[in-house]
C-alpha cells in the first residue's frame, strides 16, 4: 500500500473565494446526484474505508458536496466537523475525464467556507504521497504538512 501525507490548513490562513470556472456548479449532494456520486467513488477510490453507497448515505450527518459540468456530475467531496472540532476533508473525487479543469479545486473551496461555516478550527486532510497534482492542489490552497502516514494493514488503501 501507499503511504499518504496528513496537510492541514490553519484556522488563520483561509484562501480566498474565487469565481467558479465556467459551466461548474457546486451544490450540496441530493438524490438525484447519488447514484452519480457512486460510480465516480468506487472509481476513483476502490477498496477504501467507505463504499460510494456509505459515502452518499452519509451525507445526513457530513459534507457532501457535488461539482456539475454543464449539468453533469462531474465531482464530489465529502468532509466533516470531527470531534476536536477540526474539519477534515475525507474524500475529493473528480471524474478523470472531467480533471484540469477547476473541479477539484472549487469543491475545496466551497467546503472550506462549508467548515468554516459550522466553526471548524483547523481543516486537515491526507492525500497520497504520490499524487502529485492533488498534492500541488492542496499547497495552492495552502495546505501544508509533511506528516507521512504509513500504513499498517495491508489492502486499506487502492492498489
Amino acid at each position: 500500500d501507499k503511504a499518504s501525507v496528513l496537510l492541514c490548513l490553519e484556522a488563520g490562513s483561509r484562501p480566498a473565494p474565487r469565481s467558479l470556472p465556467e459551466g461548474v456548479e457546486i451544490a450540496s449532494l441530493s438524490a438525484r446526484d447519488g447514484n452519480d456520486v457512486v460510480a465516480i467513488h468506487d472509481a476513483v477510490f476502490p477498496g477504501t474505508h467507505l463504499t460510494g453507497r456509505q459515502l452518499v448515505e452519509s451525507a445526513v450527518e457530513a459534507i457532501v458536496l457535488i461539482a456539475r459540468l454543464n449539468g453533469r456530475v462531474a465531482g464530489y467531496l465529502r468532509a466533516e466537523i470531527q470531534g476536536d472540532r477540526d474539519g477534515f476533508v475525507d474524500f475529493v473525487g473528480v471524474d478523470p475525464d472531467t480533471r484540469g479543469r477547476g473541479i477539484g479545486r472549487a469543491l475545496v473551496l466551497d467546503a472550506i467556507a462549508a467548515l468554516d461555516a459550522r466553526g471548524a478550527h483547523d481543516i486537515s486532510l491526507t492525500v497520497r504521497e504520490d499524487n502529485v497534482a492533488a498534492r500541488a492542489l492542496y499547497a495552492s490552497l495552502g495546505f501544508d504538512g509533511s506528516r507521512i502516514l504509513v500504513p499498517l494493514r495491508s489492502g486499506f488503501g487502492p492498489a
